[in-house]
């Protein structure tokens, strides 16, 4: 166009022309600046005239210099929405990385991590149906979401467990919102702790604590350590039909806790007292709300199922709200739809100020996915709720730091008297029990099983093609080969092999075994079916030495599974008459009874107690063990390598609520596996230790489980017999 210099009249009288010959023709006059009116306005008038009539405007190249957000607009008039943008909150950082999370914000160019977003009722939409008296307050699991998505944007994905969670302060969202900080680690050096504060959006000061906790790195393995494992059918059997859960949220509203379909996620629940199993569902309004760890309205869900397990309080106007989690651990995404099984603890107090539960999530084939522990609901009346949603404080159910004089509660650990103070007076007592039980009788049934436990080894050894010619010698590795024994059973081969040596059937010789004896021939089923009928009704051991021995070439081939003979049909009736009927059984196990009354006889008054069963099996030990303790201020964890025993004890022991279940190896780091380190006041292994590979390692794994050296370890082992054989060795 060339650059001139006119006049301002010139100017004026050329622009009029110009117009009045564009009007003429199909040409289109437009303007750039004009007086009296906004310069951007008039600019992007005019441009928006040009795309209008066809031409080609590069719209990223004139959006380029600034921060856009593209909305959808209505492309028909009928439709009445307004898109008025709404003014940024005072204060929100703008500098920073997007964390690309919708509750996250941005990551702030700090030395530690932090994260700073602006939180609103709409910011998710099911935030909103989560109300108290009205008020907008954000839901504990949120927190616990906020501090995941920002582990993973700062450390990248991992497998993480919550340690230590608690909650300070409500989160009370107005309709501007709230400025929400996340920050991960403190300047000593804690990169596993996090923090979640806020301050209103208009004053750059009043920055509040809500929440803290911690986040530690975890195994597949560990996540999953702790939780229930009872068959669901089982469990559902236990506790009844299913019904609808529209009475529990009904409870709720009429607290002034009113949960809206963005958070209605419990579908039904079985419930007993003290428990309940409830199926639980996304809603789908959140179905398509990108997480990054679990939705807040799944895991708000199965924290709400302790709600159906809480018996009905006596005060009509009290209701118990999320504080604490001890420990939470998702092992995967959560499912959309997922079962919780809900502990409350102590269930049998008359409205306490606080309930303690634990939670068990589980697909819906029954696979444990995640473990919720040492969860507590606080108390609080109804002009407490009304008071935390004004944002006028909640000290009744929220943690504060309020130094009171309290009675000292020291750990069990150290008021336990010790084996060497109370042993003396337990001898005499020991032989009392030895008599009453007719223990006496081992003395002729122990030979016995010696003889028949030779014989069944001759005739499995003589099934399996074992060359007994003598002077003839062989390894033990290669004769396993030859003779078809399955790798898994060459400690138990091996054993077999050493009874033959002590019953001078076989000897050593530089390493090698060799064939000194006639092999054991004889019809060990008809001799074993006599000494059933002369020991009855003592025959627990003989009849299941009649049911394994028989098929000890097939345990060995490995065609027979050794457990569905101990234990066939996966039921443990008759393992009762060797575990808890029989004299041997009564007589150790009810001094290990009067032991553990003896070290917990100085106990103090409310001081609780964690007991550990290492192989508890069938929970022969167990069985007397479990009336003895103080049930309110007891935590018993059962522990075995199966499964099975665990489902069988969930079962057995339903009656004592304070029992755990929970698999651990003792042979591998118990830490490893997720329990505390000296997380246990008394740990129990009875007639287990001595069946590891390693018992100098097992007994520094079990220690490792005691908080003092102290603590009482009550350990036995069967009748010391040479020829007593297990097919499951």
């Amino acid at each position: 166009m060339g650059t001139a210099s006119f006049s301002r009249s010139a100017r004026i009288r050329r622009w009029w022309r110009w117009r009045s010959a564009a009007a003429e023709s199909d040409s289109l006059c437009l303007t750039s600046l004009r007086r009296g009116k906004d310069d951007w306005s008039e600019l992007l008038a005019s441009l928006a005239q040009l795309y209008v009539q066809g031409a080609a405007v590069d719209w990223a190249g004139v959006d380029r210099p600034y921060p856009r957000r593209r909305v959808a607009l209505p492309t028909y008039p009928f439709e009445h929405r307004r898109f008025w943008l709404e003014p940024r909150p005072h204060g929100l950082a703008m500098s920073g990385e997007p964390s690309g999370h919708p509750l996250l914000g941005r990551r702030l160019p700090t030395a530690m991590p932090l994260f700073e977003t602006t939180l609103r009722p709409d910011t998710l939409a099911c935030l909103q149906d989560h109300r108290i008296h009205g008020a907008v307050l954000v839901p504990g699991p949120a927190f616990l979401e906020l501090a995941q998505a920002a582990m993973q944007h700062a450390d990248g994905p991992a497998l993480r467990t919550v340690r230590d969670f608690r909650i300070l302060e409500p989160l009370v969202l107005p309709q501007e919102g709230r400025v929400v900080q996340i920050q991960l680690g403190t300047a000593d050096g804690d990169a596993g702790s996090f923090l979640v504060h806020s301050r209103a959006a208009t004053d750059e000061k009043g920055w509040r604590l809500h929440a803290q906790g911690r986040l530690e790195p975890t195994t597949p393995q560990a996540a999953v350590a702790g939780g229930s494992t009872l068959a669901l059918s089982a469990t559902q059997d236990a506790l009844g039909p299913a019904s609808a859960c529209d009475d529990y949220y009904a409870r709720l509203l009429a607290m002034g806790i009113g949960l809206g379909p963005g958070f209605r996620s419990l579908a039904r629940a079985h419930r007993g007292v003290g428990e309940a199993l409830a199926w639980i569902e996304l809603p789908a309004m959140a179905a398509q709300d990108p997480v990054g760890w679990a939705h807040p309205a799944l895991l708000d869900g199965a924290l709400q199922s302790i709600g159906p397990a809480v018996p009905e309080s006596a005060r009509a106007d009290s209701a118990y709200l999320l504080t604490a989690v001890d420990r939470l651990d998702l092992l995967t995404p959560l499912p959309a739809g997922l079962w919780s099984h809900a502990r409350v603890l102590d269930a049998l107090q008359s409205d306490p100020a606080q309930w303690q539960a634990e939670v068990t999530l589980r697909s819906a084939e029954g696979r444990v996915v995640g473990v919720i522990q040492g969860v507590q609901l606080q108390r609080a009346s109804r002009d407490a709720l009304s008071r935390a949603a004004g944002g006028g404080g909640c000290s009744e159910f929220f943690h504060r730091l309020d130094w009171q004089i309290a009675p000292l509660k020291p750990p069990a650990a150290m008021s336990l008297v010790g084996p060497a103070e109370f042993a003396p007076a337990l001898e005499p007592r020991f032989s009392d029990l030895a008599v009453s039980h007719g223990l006496s009788v081992y003395e002729t049934l122990l030979p016995e099983l010696d003889r028949l436990s030779a014989d069944f080894v001759g005739t499995a050894l003589h099934e399996l093609g074992f060359d007994a010619a003598l002077g003839r010698r062989f390894d033990a590795a290669d004769e396993a080969r030859r003779l078809g024994v399955a790798d898994r059973h060459s400690r138990l081969f091996g054993r077999l092999l050493q009874m033959l040596v002590e019953d001078r059937v076989l000897r050593r010789e530089d390493g090698q075994f060799v064939v000194a004896g006639a092999l054991p021939l004889v019809d060990a089923v008809s001799r074993c079916e006599a000494a059933m009928i002369r020991f009855a009704p003592i025959d627990g051991e003989l009849h299941t030495l009649r049911r394994c021995g028989p098929e000890l070439a097939r345990v060995l081939r490995g065609a027979q599974d050794p457990l569905q003979l101990l234990f066939p049909g996966g039921s443990l009736e008759e393992a009762r008459k060797l575990y808890v009927e029989s004299p041997y059984a009564q007589t150790y196990n009810r001094a290990l009874g009067e032991a553990l009354k003896a070290a917990i006889a100085r106990l103090p008054e409310g001081s609780p107690l964690r007991v550990l069963e290492i192989g508890a099996g069938t929970g022969g030990t167990t069985t007397y063990v479990l009336p003895l303790l103080p049930a309110q201020r007891t935590t018993y964890t059962f522990t075995d390598l199966s499964p099975l025993f665990l489902e069988r004890a969930a079962e057995q022991f339903a009656a004592f609520p304070f029992v755990r279940h929970a698999l651990l190896d003792i042979e591998r780091d118990p830490v490893e596996q997720g329990f505390e380190a000296a997380g246990f006041d008394i740990v129990i292994a009875a007639n287990v230790l001595h069946a590891t590979a390693d018992l100098r390692r097992t007994l520094a794994h079990a220690r490792r489980l005691m908080a003092l050296a102290r603590c009482c370890c009550c350990s036995r082992a069967w009748p010391p017999s040479a020829g007593w054989i297990s097919p499951s060795a």
